[in-house]
């Protein structure tokens, strides 16, 4: 609905609204004059305003994109106060006694479905890639797919998922073997031959990491795309496991060890990767 010589708070919330419902993606100014009737130079001075805005909230902030497609879009970078308030409430959900299960095994099922938790994850792993220019996220059929999908949306690209099984809906498919590394068993995994353009930069997100198998997979299969991996972003990896199969990943944490006995999950969060170069 266009608006008409609308006021400064009117302009300013539907700019932010805008914006924010649409991370990502580039928005041109003319877009805005002609939506909000107002001058060039009111539109960019309104940008200011809300840019300031976002920092003071530690929750984004505004990136602008010069030339003939160029605009304004929202990066979900979020400032250091935001970052240790999140990882601090992801070490204190992972570290609850109850999530202990017989084998020395962590329940985290309730933690890679919460929306809230895995939004607040996404928006550190997007603004932490978001320079490298991802132009589409690829993760496997786990329980990672939440935590892949929100990635993408605040970073405004496709989600790309591999399946164990290929479908028939999915059309004509490329296929890889690779070895489990948890379980050194050699599996398959499958993606549609529309779901990555030539000459991508993918940024591939899994929800957890023992030795790496699934992670180095996805590698391999984004090569066979003709494609670059630009990033491997993991909630929590095993720490324990001393040969790794990938080495450039980030992770949000590393589980050390759990003490069924005495009831204790001992993890570090990674702090300091996030905090150095994921705030404006």
């Amino acid at each position: 609905m266009k608006v008409t010589r609308a006021s400064k708070i009117s302009r300013i919330f539907f700019m932010t609204q805008k914006l924010l419902s649409n991370p990502g993606k580039i928005i041109s100014l003319k877009y805005f004059v002609d939506n909000l009737g107002a001058a060039k130079s009111t539109i960019s001075e309104d940008l200011t305003e809300i840019k300031q805005n976002l920092h003071e909230s530690g929750e984004g902030t505004l990136q602008t994109v010069s030339g003939k497609n160029g605009g304004i879009k929202f990066i979900p970078l979020q400032s250091q106060e935001t970052i240790q308030a999140n990882l601090d409430q992801l070490e204190a959900k992972l570290k609850e006694a109850h999530r202990i299960l017989p084998g020395g095994y962590l329940y985290m099922g309730d933690i890679i479905s919460n929306p809230a938790l895995i939004k607040n994850a996404a928006k550190m792993f997007a603004g932490y890639f978001s320079p490298k220019g991802p132009d589409v996220v690829l993760t496997v059929e786990t329980k990672g797919i939440l935590l892949a999908g929100y990635t993408a949306d605040y970073l405004g690209v496709p989600l790309a998922i591999a399946r164990r099984n290929s479908r028939v809906t999915e059309g004509s498919v490329l296929t890889i073997n690779y070895i489990s590394g948890s379980t050194n068993m050699i599996q398959t995994m499958s993606l549609s031959t529309r779901a990555i353009e030539k000459n991508s930069k993918v940024l591939i997100i899994d929800d957890f990491m023992k030795r790496g198998g699934t992670l180095k997979g996805l590698k391999n299969l984004t090569y066979e795309f003709e494609s670059n991996v630009v990033g491997l972003g993991v909630l929590l990896e095993q720490g324990t496991q001393k040969e790794k199969l990938v080495s450039e990943h980030l992770s949000l944490g590393i589980l050390e060890n759990i003490n069924e006995e005495q009831g204790q999950v001992n993890l570090t969060m990674r702090r300091g990767d996030f905090l150095k170069n994921n705030f404006y």
